[in-house]
């Protein structure tokens, strides 16, 4: 199971609705070649169309930790603001410790 790592948030809408759909058509294209994926961003996008929660990192850790401790490796997807990303960061970090493989991908 592969988990891809992004960048969300942002001051314009505009690059939040990009982020999101480059993270969606990205597992897309390893569903297609039969490639299991899971992404904390696509969730909590889902979730937060119909609830009232925080968009912040230090609140979907624990879903981003839990989602990772089942997968095998961690795609980053290197859009703009990844390396600035606390979230991204924060998922890389932990994928290290358990000793997940780390993948960068320049999309």
């Amino acid at each position: 199971m592969i988990y891809i790592a992004a960048p969300y948030s942002d001051s314009d809408q505009t690059v939040v609705d990009n982020r999101v759909k480059r993270v969606c058509e990205y597992s897309g294209g390893l569903l297609k070649n039969g490639q299991s994926c899971v992404s904390a961003l696509t969730v909590g996008v889902s979730i937060l169309q119909h609830t009232n929660l925080p968009t912040d990192f230090s609140f979907w850790k624990k879903l981003s930790f839990d989602l990772i401790d089942v997968c095998d490796e961690i795609h980053v997807l290197m859009l703009d603001g990844w390396d600035n990303s606390i979230g991204v960061d924060g998922e890389v970090n932990y994928g290290i410790k358990k000793g997940i493989k780390i993948k960068h991908i320049n999309i």
